[in-house]
């Protein structure tokens, strides 16, 4: 059986994929409004992330870049290394200043590189080979 708020972060998901980003941005804030009134036990962070996806989708890129920088104070002071990195990924892409976007990336990929580290051999390359992960890799310039 499943809890209610792993069937809405599905739905979140699923939501995103099918680009009903209104649909997906109503259900962040709903489990959001919960997790305010301790009824949902979910990482903030991802449900965070996941409300700047739905923005993002709505072509709402400031309001989903203050979202990101809060998932980013969270995850990064609870050390949550597995949406971290999506989340400076994330940025990265908000940002306009090349320089600031690379350290961003540069950020996310060491996070990348400490997860596939600690991940069970069996594991790592289904990780490695996610096309989030792959996009990532690909974009971060190679420091000499």
């Amino acid at each position: 059986m499943y809890s209610r708020s792993q069937v809405t972060k599905a739905l979140a998901e699923f939501a995103r994929t099918k680009a009903d980003y209104v649909r997906a941005l109503a259900i962040a804030n709903e489990m959001l409004e919960s997790l305010r009134r301790g009824t949902v036990t979910v990482s903030v962070p991802w449900l965070l992330f996941q409300k700047a996806r739905a923005q993002l989708g709505l072509s709402r890129l400031a309001e989903a870049r203050v979202v990101l920088e809060q998932a980013r104070q969270i995850a990064g002071g609870s050390e949550q290394r597995t949406i971290l990195w999506r989340i400076l990924s994330a940025l990265a892409d908000l940002t306009v200043e090349a320089a600031e976007a690379q350290s961003l990336r540069e950020q996310a990929r060491e996070l990348v590189n400490f997860i596939v580290a600690h991940t069970p051999d069996e594991l790592r390359a289904t990780f490695q080979a996610r096309p989030d992960v792959q996009t990532l890799l690909a974009r971060v310039e190679v420091s000499p």
